[in-house]
């Protein structure tokens, strides 16, 4: 049984990132993650598992809007929200002001969700 937490060779972050995103197209790619990531350094210290988990962390679940404006800031645009609590901030809240073109709009679809309680959108809107 081989021990992930433990690999035998240095190169196994190599390897995965090889199998993560495959074909010589991809290497200027692997490299940059490599860079972004060193497997040996803090915080992971050679916690190869470590390392990967949060790479697909990053890669999978984490929001990257950031990245993708920095990357290519001439062709995206952002919007910024405020919220008056962090209960009110809930994933995918954004999606009601970015795909709805009016406030009639967006009110509909909120009054449409509304679940018995307000949403954090509602307070405004429906008040």
């Amino acid at each position: 049984m081989v021990n992930i937490g433990s690999p035998r060779f240095t190169d196994t972050f190599t390897e995965f990132l090889d199998v993560f995103l495959p074909g010589a197209e991809l290497v200027s790619q692997r490299q940059k993650i490599a860079a972004q990531y060193p497997c040996t350094e803090a915080p992971y210290d050679g916690d190869y598992r470590l390392c990967i988990a949060t790479v697909i962390r990053d890669a999978s679940f984490t929001c990257n809007t950031r990245d993708l404006y920095s990357a290519y800031p001439s062709i995206s645009h952002m919007m910024r929200y405020g919220f008056p609590t962090a209960s009110l901030a809930r994933r995918a809240s954004d999606l009601v002001p970015l795909f709805s073109n009016y406030y009639s709009e967006a009110k509909a679809i909120l009054e449409k969700n509304n679940s018995g309680r307000r949403n954090w959108f509602g307070v405004w809107l429906l008040d």
